[in-house]
């Protein structure tokens, strides 16, 4: 089943947490058990690791992840593209599994391809 309101968090083959929205699209993150049960370092300063919510309200692991998008022209040329909603979290959706950096985001029901 998909669940479009959910996504995952990846550093290569190992689970780090889950994405999620609340309903007017805010986004919150909780790190993966697994990841912290097996040394999994933390995501940002300003989310330390640990088996507390980061809730959406909070706006700290929105601002994280959304800073991860790009910005401007190329993120309209996304959304026209693609056609999708102009909001970070649908963002992440479509183009998260490509983001520069470490992490790879993905819908609930995919897993990263082997490297």
């Amino acid at each position: 089943m998909i669940d479009l309101d959910s996504l995952n968090v990846w550093n290569d083959q190992r689970l780090v947490g889950h994405l999620w929205r609340n309903p007017i699209g805010a986004i919150g993150f909780s790190y993966a058990p697994e990841w912290l049960s097996r040394d999994g370092f933390r995501v940002s300063h300003t989310l330390p690791c640990g088996s507390h919510d980061f809730t959406p309200e909070e706006g700290i692991a929105h601002r994280f992840f959304a800073n991860l998008l790009p910005e401007g022209g190329v993120r309209e040329q996304i959304v026209r593209d693609l056609k999708i909603s102009n909001t970070d979290f649908n963002l992440l959706r479509a183009i998260g599994g490509e983001c520069a950096g470490a992490l790879s985001i993905l819908p609930v029901e995919q897993q990263p391809p082997p490297r």
